[in-house]
């Protein structure tokens, strides 16, 4: 596994134990995205920052816009960053493509789903999806701000503060019960029935299918979560912070 930090010290866990594997170049890094092949990987930041690792290792990649990316996924040859302000570019092959969006609040998440299905959500309930023409607005059901989105099955789920969680259910998107009371940063897919998601203080939860199940946590905030098949599922958090979650016997 990976861990990316702010400054960008790119962690790789061998065994137990975590090493420094190189120095991504200066800047605020706010996520880090690797394929399930491991072949490829992309980073962002603030200011536009975008960091590509492809055969010939790491290198910077101008997105051409000046505002914080905050959340980057990939599919099929492509990278889709977002961020403040609206803010969508995608990298198709080695060209930068800066999309246009309907709304101007600040993004937090994205998720790709299909090449003609990916999802945004960000401030004040805003969700977007690209049905590989345009971006479009949807009706979430809520004004919360909404930091994480990801898809388990069929189905896409979104959350966000106060314990905010919406499912996408027969093209409509509907409110859950919040698991916590606490702004959810990040969610990670288990099984095609459960999903983890983690809070800024330091909470971890379970959805499986529709109950929630609260595990225990000595961390004081946890901001990511990743989760692999018969390894376990690894959040990570403020003061260094790397939990490990077994997977069910």
């Amino acid at each position: 596994g990976l861990a990316l930090g702010e400054r960008g010290q790119l962690l790789r866990r061998k065994g137990s134990s975590w090493r420094t594997e190189t120095h991504l170049p200066i800047g605020r890094y706010r996520d880090l995205w690797v394929d399930p092949s491991g072949a490829r990987a992309a980073a962002v930041g603030d200011r536009g920052l975008l960091v590509v690792r492809g055969k010939g290792g790491w290198k910077s990649v101008s997105s051409e816009t000046p505002e914080d990316l905050v959340s980057v996924t990939g599919l099929e040859g492509t990278l889709v960053a977002v961020g403040t302000r609206g803010t969508v570019v995608r990298l198709v092959g080695e060209t930068i493509q800066k999309d246009v969006t309907p709304t101007g609040l600040d993004l937090h998440a994205v998720f790709a789903s299909s090449p003609r299905a990916l999802y945004a959500v960000g401030n004040r309930g805003v969700v977007l999806r690209f049905d590989g023409e345009r971006w479009a607005e949807q009706e979430s059901g809520t004004l919360a701000d909404l930091h994480a989105v990801t898809g388990v099955g069929d189905q896409v789920l979104a959350a966000g503060a106060a314990g905010t969680v919406i499912r996408l259910e027969g093209g409509r998107w509907r409110a859950l019960p919040a698991p916590v009371q606490q702004t959810i940063l990040d969610l990670a897919v288990v099984s095609p029935t459960q999903v983890l998601a983690v809070t800024a203080r330091g909470a971890i939860v379970g959805l499986e299918g529709k109950e929630w199940r609260v595990h225990a946590s000595p961390a004081a905030c946890l901001r990511a979560v990743h989760s692999h098949p018969g390894v376990g599922s690894l959040a990570v958090g403020c003061h260094g912070s790397v939990l490990r979650l077994s997977p069910a016997r």
